[in-house]
Parts: structure tokens; C-alpha cells; sequence
């Protein structure tokens, strides 16, 4: 029953969740992605960062990750349990840029 809420809520959430492993290999993608960006998950999944970025988002990210995100993992830095929230800019299907906040943290 808990399995099916959760399922539910995923189905029903305009939130795209997303889960990375350590490797930074997308291990879940929820179906929302559609409803946010116009791609269904398996059309998401194979575009390249630049078709799915514009350079400004890909260089914020990449700072993001430089300073808050591998800290962590190297052990420089405890995790403090705090999501790190940030907006960039997305790419749609049709081809207008979005504003999309990120919020990430380790499970």
C-alpha cells in the first residue's frame, strides 16, 4: 500500500525527481520531466548536456558540483543534511528556455 502511494505520488507530482549515483549515472528519472520539458524520460536520457542546457546553466552546475557537491563526497566536508537549492535554465522540446530550481541532497 505504502509502495502504491509513493507511486502515485510520483505519477501525480510536477516535481521532476531525479536520482544519480555517485558516478553521476542517472539511475531514476520520474515521467514529470515530460510535463516540465516536453521529452518523455527515454528522449531526456539520451540528449547530450548542451541539447539539455544552454552554456550558463552548464557552468553554474558545474561550479554547484566543484564547490558543494564534491566537498562532500571527497570527505573535505561533513553533509550538513540541508538540500543545496539553486535556479538555472532548462532547454524545452520547443525549443524555450525554462527556469527550473534545483534542490539536491544525499541519500
Amino acid at each position: 500500500e505504502g509502495l502504491d502511494l509513493y507511486e502515485l505520488m510520483i505519477r501525480q507530482s510536477s516535481d521532476v525527481i531525479w536520482i544519480m549515483n555517485l558516478k553521476m549515472e542517472t539511475v531514476y528519472m520520474s515521467p514529470s520531466v515530460e510535463k516540465q520539458l516536453g521529452y518523455t524520460v527515454e528522449e531526456y536520457s539520451k540528449l547530450s548536456l548542451p541539447d539539455r542546457l544552454p552554456p550558463e546553466s552548464i557552468q553554474l552546475t558545474q561550479r554547484i558540483i566543484q564547490t558543494e557537491f564534491l566537498p562532500v563526497i571527497r570527505g573535505e566536508r561533513a553533509y550538513d543534511g540541508k538540500p543545496i537549492i539553486y535556479e538555472m535554465i532548462h532547454r524545452h522540446k520547443n525549443g524555450q528556455l525554462v527556469w527550473g530550481e534545483i534542490s539536491f541532497s544525499f541519500i
